[in-house]
């Protein structure tokens, strides 16, 4: 207008004339162009923006996803074959943006329209829309559209769950989880409903402490675990817990003590240590506790620290005045109690290496079939073949867990190591027995051996300690829980959180989630771990760590039988196929379980499912990471490694297309053959197999012949 205006003005100052029509023509004109076009152009162009105005303000509490741009801003989150239209989805304009941004949908709970049923785990309409696992393990987004064309199959309808504080995710499938995970029963978690949704959530093995609870309540968590188990068709191996030696305060003069940095302190031991404790009666009123040891006042000397209550408590020596009194000074004070642990970190103790109650507990371990029995503050092999010795331990076919806990533990690592079935890095006593800032190596270093010698290694407490008291962990702990992993451990332990905590169930499924989460990160350094290892079995040992750990042994490998040397051949020959060939699935045929030793000793890049007719080798081969046991009647390859192929496409670990690699021998014991082959073709069968089948056959003609 105030162009048109101004023009306006200038031409009435053209003398009438030969510029007359001129004049008259540019003044319709601007009249034209400022009242039409700016008309026309704001009904053409403000009818399209508003509903994109609008849509932006409706969309403000919405999750921002993906920004798609050009002929990706078409396509719709499910796909061509996802009901709805490509209107299906919103989009909006954001400045800074090149192109629309896609809306995944509401994050908060009150605009959760789609109906979910959680005890089903079906999804109905769109699903949810926070994060889903894919086949490969990475998030994906087109979860909803398997759902209503059915292509889900059944194992990955059951994960999707909700967390307490309103956010929806989906786990996943426990099956695929290659690290596995224990759960300590107690109060919180020993009914069978809450036992059967730790089995769901993913938990593989349930571990029994027996320093607290009675041997009649232990029985019943026992009976309980194998019937929801037998119910589920799902094996879970029983670790049975011991007590272990233990220096305790027996006596404390007075209800209890609030000791305070600088106070003088005594301890007593020799003659005022028995059991049960000896009513001291001092008159002076001094500082005084006695200790369950009595050997304590020869085993410190002035200078040594003494924890008391897990280290809240911590003194050093002033004075040894003799066999039954030391003088102490204390440095971090706190309150003390009766029966709060006594810690000497450096110091040699001489205590028994199972004690009567180990021995009682251990017979009823045995009298209850458990495939594990854990021995608390192992401090050498002496104490693995003081278990394996007692009645019944041997003939039970039970496997000894070494627990290492104390400096002694970590120095005599070696000749534990070749003893044990298995190792439990305790974390808990470790700090308190060692330097803090030493846990993280000395946990590697011990993983590191573990993985070297094939035998499995359990990384435990306080891993999520603070999901006793909230639903979420803290960010530190699911670093430290994926660190476990990184660093190769076959299991990782819940303690207090499934046994007192409040969310048992919880615990596991985040615990899963974090696992997966890190193996799928870890894949690369994994396959770089495994050349490593293949190289140091071949004798090259220059590189490896865990060799360079396991200073007693000068090449443990080489010490194996004939027999042991083929199987590792055989298993590294597996391991190299199924990385090369992109095998989904390793399938190995044992009758003792040695293969499943051999092959989780070289780090396989995808699932191990083991074929025994023994369901206590299918139960203690559960522990390796990375296999899954199946117990089958008969190992013969015609009917087992169909069965086997039909519980692994069941489990969500193989499909139709998949490959498979297959680890057998002839006579069942040692691996000797390694094969290929696709599922959904058929598996011609070998010479050998033929053989067999023909002199089955005339087998079966001379006994018809002999009953005629």
């Amino acid at each position: 207008h105030t162009c048109c205006v101004g023009t306006m003005t200038t031409m009435t100052a053209i003398p009438d004339g030969a510029l007359r029509r001129t004049r008259q023509l540019v003044f319709v004109t601007m009249l034209f162009v400022s009242l039409v076009v700016p008309a026309s152009a704001f009904f053409s162009i403000s009818s399209p923006l508003m509903p994109s105005i609008h849509q932006s303000r409706r969309s403000r509490s919405h999750l921002v996803v993906t920004a798609a741009s050009g002929d990706d801003a078409d396509d719709t989150e499910g796909g061509d074959d996802s009901p709805g239209s490509k209107a299906a989805a919103p989009v909006a304009t954001k400045p800074g943006v090149n192109g629309p941004v896609r809306l995944s949908g509401p994050s908060r709970i009150d605009e959760y329209k789609s109906p979910v049923n959680f005890e089903k785990g079906v999804t109905k309409g769109p699903g949810p829309l926070s994060p889903r696992w894919s086949d490969s393990g990475r998030w994906e987004k087109d979860q909803d559209r398997k759902a209503e064309s059915g292509e889900q199959s059944a194992g990955e309808q059951q994960f999707l769950l909700k967390e307490k504080y309103g956010t929806y995710f989906r786990v996943p499938n426990p099956a695929t989880l290659m690290t596995k995970i224990i759960c300590t029963i107690g109060p919180s978690s020993d009914d069978a409903t809450t036992i059967g949704r730790l089995l769901d959530a993913g938990m593989n093995a349930a571990r029994i402490n027996l320093s607290h609870g009675s041997h009649e309540y232990a029985g019943k968590i026992i009976d309980t675990i194998r019937e929801v188990a037998k119910a589920k068709r799902k094996l879970c191996p029983i670790i049975l817990d011991t007590k272990g030696p233990e220096i305790r305060v027996s006596w404390i003069s007075g209800p209890n003590l609030h000791l305070k940095s600088g106070d003088k302190f005594v301890i007593l031991s020799g003659k005022y240590s028995s059991d049960p404790p000896v009513n001291v009666d001092f008159k002076d009123g001094a500082l005084r506790a006695v200790v369950s040891y009595p050997f304590m006042a020869s085993a410190v000397q002035q200078g040594d620290v003494v924890l008391l209550d897990d280290g809240k408590i911590s003194l050093i020596v002033s004075n040894v005045s003799n066999e039954n009194e030391i003088s102490l000074q204390v440095i971090e004070g706190g309150r003390l109690v009766k029966n709060k642990g006594v810690n000497l970190p450096g110091c040699s103790v001489d205590l028994p290496h199972v004690t009567d109650k180990d021995v009682a507990d251990i017979a009823f371990g045995v009298e209850k079939k458990v495939e594990y029995i854990a021995h608390s503050f192992t401090r050498s092999a002496t104490g693995i073949n003081s278990v394996r010795e007692l009645p019944g331990v041997v003939e039970a076919g039970i496997s000894i867990i070494a627990k290492i806990e104390n400096q002694e533990a970590v120095e005599n690592f070696a000749s534990i190591a070749r003893v044990s079935d298995a190792i439990m890095v305790a974390r808990g006593d470790l700090g308190v027995e060692i330097p803090l800032e030493r846990v993280a190596s000395v946990q590697k270093r011990l993983v590191a051996s573990s993985n070297a010698l094939g035998i499995p290694v359990i990384v435990a407490t306080e891993l999520l300690d603070s999901m006793m008291k909230c639903p979420r962990p803290t960010r530190a702990e699911a670093s430290d829980v994926a660190n476990a992993v990184f660093d190769g451990a076959d299991c990782v332990m819940l303690s207090g959180e499934t046994a007192a905590g409040d969310y048992p169930i919880e615990s596991v499924q985040v615990m899963t989630r974090i696992c997966k989460e890190a193996e799928l990160d870890v894949a690369s350094s994994l396959r770089a771990r495994s050349q490593e290892r293949m190289s140091a079995a071949d004798g090259d040992q220059s590189s490896s760590l865990q060799y360079r750990w396991l200073s007693g042994v000068t090449n443990t490998l080489a010490l194996a039988s004939e027999s042991g040397a083929l199987r590792d051949a055989f298993a590294k020959s597996a391991i190299r196929a199924a990385r090369e060939t992109d095998a989904e699935l390793i399938i190995a045929i044992t009758r003792t379980g040695l293969t499943a030793h051999a092959l989780s000793k070289f780090f396989a890049e995808c699932p191990i499912m083991i074929l025994s007719d023994s369901e206590r080798v299918c139960s203690q081969v559960l522990l390796h990471r990375s296999v899954t046991p199946y117990k089958y009647e008969s190992l013969r390859r015609e009917s087992c490694v169909p069965r086997a192929i039909a519980k692994a496409t069941e489990l969500g670990l193989v499909k139709a297309g998949s490959r498979v690699l297959l680890l057998t021998g002839d006579d069942g014991l040692t691996a000797n053959r390694l094969e290929t082959f696709i599922v959904g073709e058929e598996i011609g069968h070998t010479e050998s197999e033929e053989r067999s089948a023909a002199a089955r056959e005339d087998d079966d003609e001379v006994n018809e012949e002999d009953e005629e």
